[in-house]
């Protein structure tokens, strides 16, 4: 909004409506902000005002109405014996059944907790609503609440409404700048029809978001666990960044954040904090991404074929290509669909580096673009998916093992090993706790993989296109072998430029980029291959073992989709190089049919998934995701029974020593205790043992080791009384590390700042 009001005192003309609509825009503000921050709601019911049924099934609250629209916290306090099955619910609903005007959801009521919180969010004012307590089998599960209170958030209530609200004046403001002032130097750079295309193609790889709930996904629940973890860490304000997150295990902690790249998960954490719901903080995160992924790959298209339309095609097929929608909707695999945005800057990354020769007089800016690039993309992979850099660091092995002499030649190792140390720069707050961790840390997730050939693909299944969007993905030695799975394809979208590409250079219409066009889709069809399973997993494991540490942490074969898709669209963005000079029916009809296929199989998948996805709603606790599942297990320490840890809550003490006072944080303890003895005593806490827990006392730090099922164990000096405090700090080089990174990132943006004004006003594209 400052560039907008700097612009209306530029111009006479509209200085005076550009200071009334401001001033307009911030007197609705203001009014909206201290209407909800003044308002207090707050509302109790006891034990004595519960309605129960006679067959104990239900348990209700007398009626009441909510205020004005906004936030409102109900908590519930109970007492819960024997449910580890999901079957006691905590819900609110209208009395006016019809009505659209809350939402809300049921919470699961679990044994090893005491209370339970709901967010609600009302969207009218003086609706009557009722609290409902649903318990599904009485006899099974003894059930006693305590109590209801339901309270007003107003100051989340505040931030949420005017959040929105300056949103909406931002995107009339723009609108208005435009009508105004022009169109922006970046649209006016890309030219108007391709940036209504880039919005197009953004709004329509949402659209499974256009609806008031999450549709469902493999690993939607993990991830919504994740940004939840990282909202309660930040508002217990003990970690930041947040690397054991409480909201697993019970409150005994889980290191997802140190070994699952999470920093752009902040933004939704974030939104989550100030008020949003888990659904609208993770639909943002979606819309992101997507977002990035788009721009991202336009960006990097164009600086490849220095052409707005091949670019643009490149963008569409890539961008709305199968697999990319099903790691993002189906699988809900949200760090490597995240991963996927940064894929094109390491495509032109190699390109910038190996496509020009020395004696270009382009090639020292090609240099630094190239190095930039790859840097960037390989840095933005490791904050979300670390995997994901495993599998694209294989074939950019393989891809300079293709150019051998051109990899030898000039400066283009140096280049290389020059990138490399950026990435580090750029990455070292992620990658130094996680190598620490792997190395320090006895983790599941370090231990042998199994065989892993046996989750392969067909052939059949890569040429399919019929899709079941809401399925598993399934063993090969499964009894339905791939009957029922979900779609495991890149899509006849980018299927078909690789046939093109081959078709192409069989008719003798490649020239110019002849050769790179053969290797990357050597490339492509490579990892094609190792997503079968014809590739041979199972004999590496037995006679390569060392290979196989690294395939086999792969996990799933198909995961080298996401690389074969980057590849596929890079083909037909090269061929398109070669042969839109040409522009005779064949190329234009052949160009429309992959446009158009690529359309078609995204809205089609897209609308099959939304259709039959299950209705997965979370507006606050993510509950609905087991966290004691096998899922959730790899960062655990070896030893680790999860388990334990839901009814084992307190600090234990053992033999003489005595436990005076407990003060418990997120993950912080203030333990004051009493050792009469000359021995050494011990106690336990329930927070399992990571590296960086801490325990002082008055006299300095206390020993920690291993307790029962992993969990802090501290020892005592003989003859101590007093305060000890249970801590996670975070090892100093950890801190440099974090330190390096953001002001690497910051030289990044200002290096990117300096470049963009350098080379503002000039033309920057040729071709149509």
């Amino acid at each position: 909004m400052s560039d907008i009001v700097k612009k209306c005192f530029e111009h006479p003309g509209i200085r005076k409506k550009g200071i009334l609509i401001i001033f307009i825009e911030l007197v609705i503000l203001a009014v909206l902000f201290f209407r909800h921050f003044t308002y207090s709601y707050e509302l109790k019911f006891g034990e004595e005002d519960l309605k129960i049924r006679e067959d104990l099934t239900r348990i209700t609250t007398p009626g009441y109405r909510l205020g004005i629209e906004g936030i409102y916290e109900l908590t519930v306090g109970y007492e819960l014996y024997e449910d580890d099955e999901g079957d006691v619910t905590l819900e609110i609903r209208e009395i006016e059944e019809d009505r659209y005007a809350i939402d809300s959801e049921k919470v699961h009521l679990r044994s090893y907790k005491n209370s339970s919180d709901l967010r609600l969010y009302c969207r009218g004012s003086d609706i009557e609503v009722k609290t409902y307590i649903q318990n599904r089998d009485p006899q099974k599960h003894e059930l006693k609440v305590n109590g209801v209170q339901l309270r007003y958030l107003n100051k989340k209530s505040a931030l949420y409404y005017s959040l929105w609200l300056l949103i909406c004046f931002g995107v009339i403001d723009f609108f208005l700048y435009m009508l105004f002032n022009g169109v922006p130097y970046g649209i006016r750079m890309m030219g108007r029809k391709t940036g209504f295309g880039l919005c197009a193609i953004i709004l329509l790889s949402n659209l499974p978001m256009y609806v008031d709930y999450i549709p469902g996904g493999h690993d939607l629940g993990f991830h919504l666990l994740r940004i939840y973890g990282i909202a309660r860490g930040l508002l217990a304000g003990e970690q930041l960044p947040v690397r054991i997150h409480s909201a697993i295990y019970n409150g005994y902690g889980y290191a997802m954040g140190v070994c699952y790249g999470d920093n752009f998960l902040y933004l939704p954490a974030f939104m989550y904090i100030i008020g949003f719901p888990l659904r609208q903080a993770y639909k943002a995160y979606v819309f992101f991404i997507n977002t990035l992924t788009v721009l991202g790959s336009y960006y990097c298209f164009y600086r490849i074929s220095k052409n707005r339309r091949i670019s643009f095609t490149g963008c569409l097929v890539y961008s709305l290509s199968l697999w990319r929608l099903v790691d993002l909707y189906t699988r809900g695999a949200l760090g490597e669909a995240s991963a996927m945005a940064f894929l094109p800057f390491i495509v032109l990354g190699f390109w910038e580096l190996f496509a020009k020769q020395e004696e270009d007089h382009t090639y020292k800016d090609k240099r630094i673009s190239g190095i930039l690039s790859l840097a960037f993309g390989y840095a933005g992979m490791i904050q979300v998916h670390v995997l994901s850099v495993i599998i694209v660091t294989v074939f950019s092995i393989l891809f300079c093992l293709l150019c051998p002499d051109m990899l030898f030649s000039g400066k283009r190792l140096w280049d290389i090993m020059i990138a490399a140390f950026l990435c580090l720069l750029l990455s070292g707050g992620v990658m130094v706790p996680l190598v620490d961790y792997y190395l320090t840390q006895p983790l599941l997730v370090a231990g042998d993989e199994p065989y892993i050939q046996g989750k392969g693909v067909y052939i059949s299944q890569i040429l399919s296109t019929y899709l079941h969007p809401f399925e598993m993905a399934k063993s090969f030695n499964s009894d339905t072998r791939m009957a029922f799975e979900m779609p495991l394809s890149i899509g006849w979208a980018l299927l078909l430029p690789l046939f093109l590409g081959i078709y192409f250079l069989g008719t003798g219409r490649i020239e110019k980029n002849k050769r790179a066009l053969i290797k990357t889709g050597l490339l492509a069809f490579f990892s094609l291959y190792m997503t079968l399973t014809l590739f041979p997993y199972d004999w590496i494991a037995d006679n390569l073992p060392s290979v196989y540490r690294v395939l086999g942490a792969i996990q799933f074969p198909f995961r080298f989709f996401i690389v074969s898709t980057v590849l596929a669209a890079t083909v037909f963005v090269l061929w398109q190089m070669d042969v839109w000079k040409n522009r005779d029916l064949e190329i234009r009809l052949a160009l429309c049919v992959v446009c158009a296929v690529g359309i078609w199989q995204s809205v089609d998948y897209m609308s099959k998934y939304v259709n039959e996805a299950d209705y997965f709603t979370i507006t606050n606790d993510p509950e609905e995701q087991d966290i004691f599942s096998s899922d959730m297990r790899e960062y655990l320490l070896e030893g680790t029974d999860p388990e334990f840890a839901k009814n084992n809550d307190t600090v234990e003490a053992e033999g003489e020593l005595e436990i005076l006072e407990v003060k418990k944080g997120d993950l912080d303890y203030d333990i004051t205790v009493n050792n009469p003895v000359s021995d050494m005593g011990f106690f336990e806490v329930p927070v399992f043992a990571y590296k960086g827990f801490t325990a002082l006392s008055e006299e300095g730090k206390l020993d920690i080791s291993y307790g029962k099922s992993s969990r802090i164990r501290v020892a005592v000096p003989g003859d101590y009384s007093g305060l000890i405090r249970i801590r996670f700090k975070e090892p100093f080089y950890w801190r440099a590390a974090e330190i390096i990174s953001v002001l690497s990132w910051l030289g990044l943006f200002v290096c990117c700042i300096y470049l963009y004004r350098k080379t503002k006003g000039k033309p920057v594209y040729v071709g149509n």
